[in-house]
C-alpha cells in the first residue's frame, strides 16, 4: 500500500496540478469554445494517474495493474472530492473511466522499467570507496612499541 500512496501524493497529484495549472493559464489567453474544457480538464488527470500509476509500479516491482489502478482510484478520489467541493453537487465525472486505465497502463511500465544500478555497486561508488580506503589507510599511524621491562636488563 505504500508505494502506491508515495505514487499517488509524490507523483501523480503534483504533476496533474501542475498540469492544471498550465492548462488554465492557456485557457485564460485563449478563446475556445466551452466544449474544450471539459477535454482539456481531462488530460492533467488523466497524465496524473498515468504518473502515480508508473511510480507506484516502479516502487512495488510486482503487480503493476492492480498497482497503477489503486494509485489512480486515489488520485481520482482526491480529485473528485476536490470538484464536489467547489460544484456543491454530488456527481461522477466521465473523466475517471479514461484515467483509471492510464493508471494501469502507468503500473505496468513501470513495473517493467528497469531499474539504474545501485549507488554500492556503481563506478562512481567504488572509486569513493576506493579513495575513502587509501585515505584512512595514509591516516593509520603505527603505534610505538612500548620496550617492556625484561629485555632492558
Amino acid at each position: 500500500m505504500k508505494p502506491m500512496i508515495q505514487g499517488c501524493l509524490f507523483c501523480g497529484l503534483p504533476v496533474s496540478v501542475c498540469l492544471m495549472l498550465c492548462m488554465a493559464a492557456g485557457l485564460t489567453a485563449a478563446d475556445l469554445p466551452m466544449q474544450s474544457y471539459h477535454i482539456l480538464a481531462v488530460l492533467p488527470v488523466m497524465s496524473g494517474c498515468f504518473a502515480a500509476g508508473y511510480m507506484s509500479g516502479r516502487r512495488g516491482r510486482r503487480r503493476g495493474i492492480l498497482c497503477g489502478l489503486l494509485s489512480a482510484l486515489m488520485l481520482c478520489g482526491i480529485w473528485f472530492a476536490a470538484a464536489c467541493l467547489l460544484a456543491g453537487r454530488l456527481r461522477l465525472p466521465l473523466w475517471s473511466a479514461s484515467a483509471l486505465p492510464c493508471g494501469c497502463c502507468g503500473g505496468v511500465l513501470g513495473v517493467n522499467t528497469r531499474l539504474p544500478m545501485p549507488l554500492p555497486h556503481s563506478h562512481r561508488a567504488a572509486g569513493m570507496q576506493q579513495r575513502f580506503a587509501v585515505f584512512a589507510a595514509s591516516r593509520h599511524r603505527p603505534q610505538k612499541q612500548q620496550d617492556s621491562p625484561s629485555e632492558s636488563v
